[in-house]
């Protein structure tokens, strides 16, 4: 500690001096109520009242601390604590005093005690800190030793639960470990494996069900592993019945206290009345499809078919990166046609226009539709730009020389075809409303050029345009 500074202060200075350490007893006070007190008693124990006013700042605190009058003559140390610099003390002097001037020395005392308080009342707010800390982990840990007591209790009574439940379950249930060892199987998964729980436990997963996801990526354990919340699978599966057993698999991540993964619990629910219903219902909407999808004047597929088709095989063509094409097709001045021949003649001039589009397609996969009005249109899956092109050609002379009469068309004596053509990979982004708008595009730039022709439109706009 620092060697006390040697003055002879008078009666004043001493009771300053005294009153600054009897400040460090005061266990209650808070750091700024001392330092608001020491800035109060200095000035009034300054030699014979030269002090006007003192102020306090401490490094650590915003808060300066200051009492009395400032004047234009500053006497001014910086304190420290325990060899650390924590401030600075300003003594604004009013004047001189009058015989020898003590007031650096008495400073100097002033900044030793101000230390020393400051270093003591730290001290006790630290040890004050430290014994609360102490008390409250006591606290703390009565508590937790009283919350383990009856979490083992409870965990004790949830584990007879669940295992009652388990048993219970009308669906076959296992829980598999990380490392693809049985843990636990189920009276229902017993029967249909027809082993007892102790022949299953420990036993590898995949060698009492085997399929084919096990051991891949659609394994439901690798899936869990990877981060999946919930791995569902609706398949068919021969346990040791004759007949396959169709299941909904659904396999939850399972947690240990620690909430590590350290397994999963995989559910086997029977499906098997459900899936026949569904079967027989679906094949039965599947005969409802095929009237709903069919135009009924032309024989051809409708709309409604074509959106659908066009949407799956956007999805289709991206998966594979392969091209899908478009053929947008119209009867050139067909509203003519009508007017100069009669309705019914038109409804026959649509259906011979339709018969002979449908006739130039040769894949399964290849759709012609009827658009609407005198509109058709051609999905062709895998088919280039070249392809395309070609076979909307051979369309429009194929219409044409049909030979139908259509006298007063501007176009040509006889029933002509516009189309238009675009092509694409399905891109990211976009969607198959796109392909038909660039093919309607082509449609009308065809229309635009003087009829009875093919006109290709790129798909995206900045490509070079080809006829």
């Amino acid at each position: 500690m620092k060697e006390s500074v040697s003055l002879n202060p008078s009666l004043a200075e001493l009771k300053c001096l005294y009153a600054i350490t009897l400040l460090a007893e005061d266990r209650n006070a808070s750091l700024e109520h001392l330092l608001r007190e020491v800035v109060r008693i200095i000035p009034s124990a300054w030699p014979a009242g030269t002090a006007a006013g003192c102020r306090i700042r401490i490094d650590s605190l915003d808060e300066a601390f200051f009492h009395g009058r400032e004047t234009g003559q500053i006497l001014s140390s910086d304190f420290s604590v325990s060899g650390t610099k924590r401030g600075t003390i300003d003594i604004f002097v009013a004047r001189e005093p009058k015989t020898g001037n003590d007031s650096p020395t008495l400073l100097a005392e002033v900044v030793e005690r101000l230390g020393r308080l400051i270093e003591q009342k730290e001290a006790r707010d630290k040890f004050a800190e430290l014994n609360e800390e102490l008390l409250q982990t006591n606290e703390q840990l009565e508590y937790i030793i009283a919350q383990s007591n009856s979490m083992a209790i409870e965990a004790e009574i949830a584990n007879i639960e669940l295992t009652q439940i388990f048993n219970t379950s009308a669906d076959a249930m296992w829980v598999i470990s990380t490392d693809y060892h049985v843990q636990r199987a189920n009276r229902k998964l017993q029967q249909l494996t027809d082993k007892s729980e102790k022949e299953l436990r420990n036993q590898l997963c995949h060698e009492i069900f085997s399929h084919p996801m096990c051991r891949t990526e659609k394994c439901p354990l690798r899936r869990i592993r990877e981060g999946a919340k919930v791995v569902e699978y609706d398949f068919e599966h021969r346990f040791n019945q004759t007949d396959p057993l169709s299941c909904i698999l659904t396999a939850t991540p399972l947690r240990g206290l620690d909430q590590e993964l350290i397994g999963i619990v995989a559910d086997f629910k029977d499906i098997s009345d459900r899936k026949k219903a569904e079967d027989a219902l679906h094949e039965a909407n599947l005969k409802l499809q095929r009237l709903a999808s069919i135009d009924g004047l032309t024989q051809i597929a409708n709309r409604r078919q074509f959106d659908e088709v066009l949407r799956l095989e956007w999805r289709r063509m991206q998966r594979e990166k392969l091209s899908l094409s478009l053929i947008m097709i119209d009867i050139d001045c067909f509203k003519i046609y009508n007017d100069t021949y009669g309705h019914q003649q038109g409804d026959a001039c649509l259906q011979a226009v339709a018969r002979t589009i449908a006739d130039q397609i040769k894949r399964p996969a290849d759709l012609a539709a009827r658009y609407g009005g005198e509109e058709f249109v051609v999905i062709l899956p895998n088919t280039e730009k070249e392809g395309a092109l070609h076979l909307a050609e051979q369309m429009r002379n194929e219409v044409q020389a049909l030979n139908m009469p259509h006298k007063n068309s501007p176009v040509c004596p006889e029933v002509t075809v516009s189309l238009g053509v675009s092509s694409v990979v399905p891109i990211p982004g976009y969607g198959p409303e796109q392909l038909l708008a660039r093919a309607d595009h082509g449609l009308y730039q065809a229309k635009e050029a003087g009829r009875n022709r093919v006109q290709y439109t790129p798909f995206l706009a900045n490509a070079p345009t080809e006829s």
